[in-house]
């Protein structure tokens, strides 16, 4: 009998041994979780090590089950092999993860020689987080759920979670000070820092609707000439700025339609003037004739009227002064 004592008592202290590593690890984990200066890369690597460690104590776990059946198979007890499960528990993990991360987490089931060690897992809000048969968790949305390993005999674990936003520390704009022709859109797009985030959700306002407006989605609409400051916003109150000058779209270039024309005396024809670009802010036309005794034109709307035979250049000119002609040719009629 003495043989027997002390093999259970050796295998109560390695019992003992591996529950205060179970123990270190669970400490380091939260250690490394509830320190918002690590990167999701530390959380994966704590993830990593946590399921190294239950590896080992589970293949340990295993090596004490055949040694306890040893000591039962010595002293002939087969009362000392329980059919079913008497608890079960969750001894490592953590209670905090963020959004997209995944960590699996391991069950112990006493005694370790119980006959029917299945476990099913189940989650309490599956569009909070979701697990898998093997107990892999995976982050989906932010909230609190419940993850719960339960035995065949209906004996059950439950392991609380916090699934938290991964936020963003930075955020930069494609633009930081840009011109703006009136009537035109710009898309800003904002970067978001670390590409890992998962509250990626931003807030456009503008400080002067009066002079552009911005949407949801970061397009700004030039409306009046002046200065305008779009901000965009994270959910956590980061902020970057672009200021628009918004200013007239000014022409680049005039024909005169048609650029050449015979009248007979005493008939009219009017004028056109072909912009561009089509979205220039000032588009007006002054319309001048070179001999107003021959041809005259209306300064303002283009029409003009063939007085007597000869020639004459009607010229039209923009605000900013660029020019084109129409060549009259005047006839008898």
């Amino acid at each position: 009998m003495s043989t027997v004592n002390s093999l259970l008592s050796s295998i109560a202290e390695t019992e003992i041994a591996l529950a205060n590593l179970l123990d270190v690890e669970s400490k380091k984990l939260k250690t490394i979780i509830k320190d918002d200066s690590n990167e999701i890369s530390d959380l994966l690597d704590a993830n990593k090590s946590a399921e190294r460690m239950m590896r080992k104590v589970i293949t340990k776990e295993m090596l004490l089950s055949f040694q306890l059946e040893d000591v039962v198979e010595l002293e002939g007890i087969d009362a000392m092999r329980p059919p079913y499960p008497i608890s079960i528990m969750i001894p490592v993990g953590i209670d905090r993860m963020v959004v997209g991360q995944e960590f699996r987490f391991e069950a112990a089931i006493n005694p370790f020689n119980a006959v029917n060690r299945l476990i099913t897992w189940e989650t309490s809000d599956p569009a909070v987080a979701v697990v898998s048969p093997n107990g892999v968790v995976t982050a989906i949305r932010q909230g609190t759920v419940n993850i719960t390993a339960r035995t065949a005999n209906g004996l059950t674990a439950v392991r609380p979670l916090t699934i938290a936003e991964i936020y963003p520390s930075n955020i930069s704009l494609n633009f930081s000070a840009v011109n703006l022709g009136m009537g035109r859109t710009l898309q800003l797009q904002a970067t978001l820092l670390p590409s890992t985030a998962t509250a990626t959700a931003i807030g456009w306002t503008s400080d002067e609707n009066a002079i552009a407006t911005v949407d949801s989605n970061g397009l700004v609409t030039a409306l009046n000439q002046g200065v305008v400051t779009i901000t965009a916003t994270t959910e956590n109150q980061l902020t970057a700025v672009c200021v628009i000058t918004i200013t007239p779209v000014m022409p680049t270039g005039i024909e005169a339609v048609p650029s050449q024309l015979t009248l007979e005396a005493g008939s009219t024809h009017t004028l056109f003037a072909n912009i561009t670009p089509d979205d220039a802010t000032y588009k007006n036309v002054n319309w001048q004739s070179s001999n107003s005794a021959i041809v005259s034109v209306n300064p303002d709307g283009g029409m003009i009227t063939a007085h007597q035979v000869g020639e004459a250049f009607i010229n039209a000119r923009t605000q900013n002064n660029l020019q084109a002609q129409c060549h009259v040719i005047v006839v008898e009629p």
